[in-house]
């Protein structure tokens, strides 16, 4: 499994709606207004059924979208949203049944009839697709991509001639290109016409005399026919090109390769990546055919770092250099080591917005705070619009203690933000947190009523926010029907659980309190001082003081405990 980088409070989640009833308005006043309320209703279903779709709460999206389709039967969007749902849970019928329905209600919408072919692929049923992509290919003749799935779906069903035919007028479409005349070769080796495949890989060689690759493709087609001369009279091609060029290994590479010797041919590899006149992308791609290799066999690892090592040395200027390597580094789960070349990578391409992504969420995941605020100030510098270094930022600061920093520079990067709710959701978040800790609470109760407006399913939100008013001893009831929510969002966290827990304790309900509160110790609150001090708080209350003292000194010896902490081990008691 890939290094996965966690990290709380940023979710930048891109999501668009659209609704269309189907209803008309009638002239009665009271008539529009019932329509009026149920296209309101049906907007706001449709809301938050992608929401719920977004999070992966797929049995609950499809609730919601069926509830829509009880306002509105013929309401496509959310068909088309089932037709995904029931694909994803594997009802592959289901699925073509809903996609048969949102293209009869939008008969011109390319999506949905595109959408209706892939589940026909999904469901075996190839005709019925190959159907769809020729009036999709009628109606928009440049669409290359259509042409492509075309002739794969000619493929899926044995038809390999006809298959030939869409990249022929995709030929015609885009010109020559390299990799479409090499899929048109395959083709015409899996029907047996050897010329033809031959052809295609001399046009090839026609327009790109030098590019060695070529004649390995021509090697490996004698190769396959066992026309053994005329395969190495390729190989003598590429050597009288330029025997001391770098391709030529990487064509024996190939060549080898194809004839499953796999130790023989990797041993043509440091020669080909010490050499300059190899394209660093064919070398990224060789690296990239070892990833599967690369976590189950030692040799093989051992041999991507020296490769990597070469790339760097003889790449030294070229971002793709370090990525490489930083991503091996990150499968072999060794992400300090990755972060410090995602650090040269960024030196070196400072425009490159995905480096320095990677860059600061590796850094937030790794907790390295001081770097963030650094790195994440540089890139707010030269990505000024791009909200989520503002984000990043304002998170460091936070976590530097730094607060009204925080709210400094999350009040800038909210301002830029452009039709993306969940982001701007998550903004206000943490500026509830901020405003907090400035002791703050109107600011803080504001901004957390701005999160839950925008995304009512924040958990962290829902939680903090609940927590914090618990602490003011104030609106209790509100509180619990928050945290209760977010509990219902994910009941396994313990500091969801502790919240609950503690403000039972508040409402003086204690048997609850420790039911919950061991519940959280039991989900990882163990290591958490707050949860193992308000333990030792409801055990108080229920008169097992001796219990309590326990955890009130493992709470302390967290190292995170307060003066109120130390007077309750020293009284024995509790203190408010």
């Amino acid at each position: 499994m890939k290094f996965r980088f966690i990290f709380i409070l940023i979710s930048l989640i891109f999501w668009f709606c659209s609704c269309s009833s189907t209803k008309k308005i009638a002239t009665n006043d009271n008539t529009s207004q019932i329509v009026s309320s149920e296209e309101s209703q049906l907007k706001s279903l449709l809301i938050e059924a992608t929401t719920e779709k977004i999070l992966g709460n797929l049995d609950d999206a499809d609730s919601l979208f069926n509830l829509c389709l009880k306002i509105d039967a013929k309401n496509s969007t959310s068909l088309y949203e089932l037709a995904g749902i029931a694909l994803e849970k594997n009802n592959k019928q289901k699925a073509l049944d809903y996609a048969i329905r949102s293209v009869k209600f939008q008969k011109d919408n390319e999506w949905y009839k595109l959408n209706l072919a892939l589940i026909c692929i999904a469901n075996n049923k190839e005709l019925e697709a190959i159907s769809i992509f020729e009036q999709l290919i009628l109606e928009h003749p440049n669409r290359y991509e259509y042409l492509y799935s075309l002739s794969d779906s000619y493929i899926n069903i044995g038809e390999y001639k006809k298959a030939i035919s869409p990249l022929s007028k995709l030929e015609q479409l885009i010109g020559l290109n390299p990799e479409l005349l090499i899929h048109k070769h395959r083709l015409f080796l899996q029907i047996g016409e050897i010329d033809k495949a031959v052809s295609e890989i001399q046009k090839l060689i026609s327009a790109d005399p030098k590019e060695v690759r070529y004649y390995g493709i021509l090697a490996e087609i004698f190769e396959r026919t066992g026309d053994d001369e005329k395969a190495l009279a390729q190989y003598s091609k590429i050597q009288s090109i330029d025997s001391s060029n770098g391709v030529v290994n990487v064509s024996l590479y190939q060549h080898y390769l194809q004839k499953e010797n796999f130790k023989k041919a990797t041993s043509f590899l440091l020669p080909a990546f010490v050499s300059k006149e190899v394209k660093l992308e064919t070398k990224i791609d060789i690296l990239l055919q070892l990833f599967n290799k690369f976590k189950s066999d030692q040799k093989i690892k051992e041999l991507v770092y020296d490769l990597c090592f070469s790339l760097i040395d003889v790449h030294p200027d070229n971002s793709k250099s370090y990525t490489i390597l930083a991503d091996f580094l990150l499968e072999d789960n060794q992400p300090e080591k990755g972060l410090v070349y995602f650090k040269k990578a960024a030196e070196i391409d400072q425009q490159s917005f995905a480096i320095w992504s990677q860059l600061v969420l590796l850094e937030s995941s790794l907790d390295k705070i001081e770097a963030l605020i650094e790195d994440s100030k540089t890139a707010i510098e030269l990505f000024p619009n791009q909200t989520s270094f503002y984000y990043f930022n304002g998170y460091g600061h936070y976590r530097n203690n730094e607060f009204n920093a925080a709210i400094s520079i999350l009040n800038s990067g909210k301002e830029l933000i452009i039709d993306n709710n969940y982001q701007l959701s998550d903004f206000y978040q943490l500026l509830g947190d901020a405003y907090h800790m400035t002791n703050n609470p109107t600011k803080s109760d504001e901004s957390f009523e701005s999160c839950l407006n925008l995304n009512p399913n924040s958990a962290l939100a829902l939680n903090n926010y609940s927590y914090y008013l618990s602490l003011r001893k104030i609106k209790l009831e509100k509180a619990k029907k928050m945290i209760l929510k977010a509990i219902e969002i994910n009941s396994e966290n313990f500091s969801y659980l502790d919240t609950y827990g503690w403000i039972l304790f508040l409402s003086q309900n204690y048997s609850d309190a420790e039911f919950w509160l061991q519940k959280s110790l039991d989900y990882g609150g163990i290591n958490s001082g707050t949860v193992l001090e308000h333990y030792g708080d409801v055990l108080y209350k229920l008169n097992r003081t001796s219990e309590a003292l326990d955890y009130w000194k493992k709470a302390k010896d967290k190292g995170d405990y307060s003066d109120r902490l130390l007077d309750k081990i020293a009284g024995k008691k509790y203190i408010e």
